[in-house]
């Protein structure tokens, strides 16, 4: 998606794309076989997660695809 000065004013957009004003937010899921083995969520806080929160990762997932 492209979206510069022009197509803010076109949509009535008060304020362009600021690279700098921007969080980038990245996830990642790693599947074996269908099963969620590994996740990786810039937001975290470096631990690991709990098998728990992998398999309930896991059902969203399959939910979604």
């Amino acid at each position: 998606m492209y979206y510069d000065e022009m197509s803010m004013k076109e949509n009535n957009d008060t304020e362009a794309f600021d690279f700098d004003k921007s969080k980038i937010m990245e996830d990642r899921s790693y599947f074996d076989n269908r099963k969620l083995i590994h996740q990786i969520n810039n937001q975290d806080c470096g631990s690991s997660f709990s098998e728990d929160y992998l398999l309930n990762e896991q059902k969203k997932n399959h939910n979604r695809f």
